[in-house]
C-alpha cells in the first residue's frame, strides 16, 4: 500500500513537472514569435507600396491599408480597387530586386518567402501587396504587430 502511494505521488510529480516545462516552451516560442525577426526602414525612408484586392471584399482591403498606415512602416502610395483575378493567396511583388527588404517586409506581413516574387516593373514603387482570399491570416498579423510595436 505504501509503495502504491509513492508511486502515484510520483507520478504526480512527473505530471506537474511535465506541465511546467510545456508551459514554459510554449511560453518561450510566443516570445520568439512575437519579436521583431524584421528590419524595415526608419520613417524618414519608408516603402512606398500599392495595395492589391485581390480578394473581391474591398472591406477587408481597406483594413489592411488602414493598418498598414497606422504601423509607420509602409507609405501606401495606390489602392487597386476592382480586380480582375481572384488569389487564394496573400502575395508581395518585390517591384525593385531588393530582396532582403522584402524578405523583412514579408516577415513583418506574416508571408512565408514563397509568397514574395520578383517582379520588376516599377522604380517608383518598392512593392505591390496583393490582398488574397486568406486575408484574415494578413489582418491578424498586422494587429499583433501594431499591438507589440
Amino acid at each position: 500500500m505504501k509503495s502504491r502511494i509513492t508511486l502515484l505521488a510520483a507520478i504526480f510529480c512527473l505530471l506537474i513537472a511535465l506541465a511546467v516545462i510545456i508551459f514554459m516552451y510554449r511560453k518561450n516560442m510566443i516570445e520568439q514569435k512575437n519579436k521583431n525577426e524584421y528590419e524595415l526602414p526608419t520613417d524618414s525612408d519608408k516603402l512606398k507600396i500599392e495595395v492589391f484586392n485581390g480578394c473581391r471584399d474591398m472591406r477587408v482591403t481597406l483594413e489592411v491599408v488602414e493598418l498598414l498606415r497606422k504601423s509607420g512602416k509602409v507609405d501606401v502610395i495606390d489602392i487597386t480597387k476592382n480586380p480582375s483575378y481572384i488569389y487564394p493567396y496573400s502575395v508581395l511583388l518585390d517591384r525593385k530586386g531588393n530582396k532582403e527588404l522584402m524578405k523583412n517586409l514579408g516577415k513583418y506581413l506574416g508571408l512565408s518567402e514563397n509568397r514574395l516574387i520578383l517582379q520588376r516593373s516599377n522604380q517608383f514603387l518598392d512593392a505591390t501587396l496583393v490582398v488574397g482570399i486568406d486575408s484574415e491570416n494578413l489582418l491578424l498579423t498586422l494587429k499583433e504587430r501594431l499591438k507589440n510595436d
